[in-house]
């Protein structure tokens, strides 16, 4: 069973895809090393929904089976010490981490010191971080900007909504 915030995709039919995704191998496998892990912090439902559809299209109409599995986490839990600290435990197997907010504004700073953490716990390690907002009349969101920075000198791949997520097939 899932643990808190987390959906299993093991036993969806999800797409057989003939490359490598951020460092994972998305060829059908009961393996749990060839399982991608993605986490969403979102600020509320229709910031989680947008990144489920994101996931949900990304993964969709493809012939075969690739284990998917997701956690979601509200901006408000992680300023909770323990849902924080349970949160952080996903961040070590975060092959994709989207950042999904329908506001504007500036990231919460409990937000901002998981995402550091993860990054910490990622170094070295292939990782996406992938940003959706909803822009307000067009104008920048300042967090987009700072996010894509951090990731660059993390040196993960930084992607937004319109990025392909997965790499074409070889």
């Amino acid at each position: 069973m899932a643990a808190r915030g987390e959906t299993d995709y093991a036993d969806a039919a999800m797409p057989h895809i003939s490359s490598r995704v951020f460092g994972v191998e998305l060829a059908p496998s009961t393996d749990p090393s060839r399982v991608l892990h993605v986490v969403i912090l979102h600020d509320d439902h229709s910031a989680f929904v947008r990144a489920a559809r994101m996931l949900a299209t990304t993964f969709s109409g493809r012939p075969e089976e690739t284990r998917l599995r997701s956690s979601a986490w509200q901006f408000e839990e992680l300023s909770r010490t323990v849902w924080l600290n349970q949160s952080i435990d996903d961040a070590p197997q975060a092959n994709v981490i989207v950042i999904s907010t329908s506001a504007g504004g500036e990231l919460p700073p409990s937000v901002s010191r998981w995402l550091m953490k993860c990054f910490s716990l990622r170094q070295n390690l292939p990782t996406a971080v992938v940003a959706l907002c909803d822009s307000l009349d067009g104008l920048e969101v300042p967090w987009r900007r700072l996010l894509h920075e951090a990731t660059a000198s993390a040196g993960f791949d930084f992607l937004e909504a319109g990025t392909p997520l997965l790499a074409p097939a070889a």
